[in-house]
């Protein structure tokens, strides 16, 4: 078995993507990045199922659900670290995302 991780081009992915389905790319982009930036979220969060089959196939069947697992067990209140973490990081992903589309838009005009 290979013990190196491949990257995904997200970028690439979303702007493959038909115009029905770029809102939703471009939120799992967001997703995503929010999840890799932080060491505390990339550690513990496990990508599986058809999500992680359609960014890596570019299958076009796939549940409109993102599914983690994490080796750790559950205790009752650490959700509350991981949730406030996330919503950092998403927050954070989402303006980065953001600036990107203005600098494209203002390189195109």
């Amino acid at each position: 078995m290979n013990s190196s991780l491949e990257s995904i081009d997200l970028v690439e992915w979303v702007s493959k993507a038909s115009l029905d389905k770029k809102n939703f790319r471009e939120a799992v982009h967001i997703i995503l990045t929010a999840i890799s930036k932080s060491t505390a979220l990339r550690t513990k969060m496990i990508m599986k199922g058809g999500m992680l089959m359609a960014l890596r196939y570019e299958s076009s069947r796939f549940t409109k659900d993102a599914d983690f697992s994490t080796h750790e067990l559950y205790e009752i209140g650490n959700e509350k670290e991981l949730i406030a973490e996330l919503e950092v990081q998403l927050s954070l992903a989402k303006q980065n995302f953001l600036m990107i589309q203005v600098a494209k838009f203002n390189v195109q005009n």
